[in-house]
């Protein structure tokens, strides 16, 4: 691995120990997450945009009761189980739908990202499902004819795949630089009996070539930093783990739980 590149990859790691924050530091709007992606130019929900052109006027006739649980949810929990709201309208199990909202057996509300099939573990970013949606566009230039509608697609497109492309370079890079990282660390555990090395294990192994002798400095930089091994070994891991899933579901392009699972268009 040339130096260069190993360097590089060394200062996209110290987001890491920060939450894994974006490469990239951007003053957002307060309210971005309202906004919308093809008219305000932010990859919000489109809040601001559905209230003006699609509920505008609008008003519920009767109270919305409206939850998200995003890491999902055991309804037989004992801290949950008594305090979960139950629909009264809808008698359990029976395959049908009582109460007639559409949503059948939806005793405490609605699972959106799953079905009798299974349950999405995994899903996509927006940007990957922007890309495979518009990848008609993938051979388009700036002199190719288009309507408005399409000028605007391609307009996403584009911004989508530069930006996809940032993450997916950045990914991969990180996910190898990891990988060496991890392996030293678990074949250093693995020579000394044990499940994590210690700092003297760490300081005692020998490199077996000029390339592993820089991961074994960040290693032992990275120990330092820390206080201790433990903290920097579960960081790895957990840094190893994330690019993975980034990598296997969130930027791939094949990978579509939704369709299998789901069936909605999103």
């Amino acid at each position: 691995m040339k130096r260069k590149y190993l360097v590089t990859i060394i200062l996209y790691l110290f987001t890491i120990s920060n939450g894994f924050s974006q490469s990239k530091k951007v003053k957002l709007p307060a309210s971005w997450y309202n906004l919308d992606l093809v008219q305000d130019g932010y990859f919000g929900i489109s809040t601001d945009k559905a209230y003006k052109e699609l509920l505008v006027n609008i008003k519920p006739k009767q109270k919305v009761i409206v939850a998200v649980m995003d890491g999902g949810v055991d309804v037989n929990h004992e801290d949950l189980r008594d305090v979960l709201w139950t629909n009264p309208n809808e008698i359990p199990e029976n395959g049908i739908d009582d109460d007639g909202n559409g949503y059948i057996d939806d005793i405490h509300g609605w699972n959106f990202i799953g079905s009798k099939t299974g349950n999405v573990e995994f899903d996509n970013l927006e940007l990957t499902r922007i890309r495979r949606k518009l990848i008609k566009y993938i051979s388009t230039t700036n002199m190719t004819i288009l309507d408005s509608t399409e000028k605007d697609e391609f307009a996403l497109y584009q911004r989508a795949t530069r930006e996809f492309g940032e993450r997916y370079d950045n990914a991969h890079s990180a996910f190898a630089f990891l990988s060496v990282v991890t392996k030293i660390l678990d074949s250093v555990a693995l020579v000394n009996g044990k499940e994590i090395p210690s700092i003297q294990d760490i300081e005692s192994y020998r490199a077996s070539d000029d390339e592993e002798a820089q991961y074994l400095k960040y290693i032992k930089n990275g120990i330092k930093e820390n206080n201790g091994i433990d903290k920097f070994y579960k960081e790895m891991k957990d840094a190893y783990k994330q690019y993975d899933v980034m990598i296997k579901y969130n930027l791939n392009m094949k990978y579509d739980p939704r369709q299998q699972l789901v069936g909605d268009d999103y």
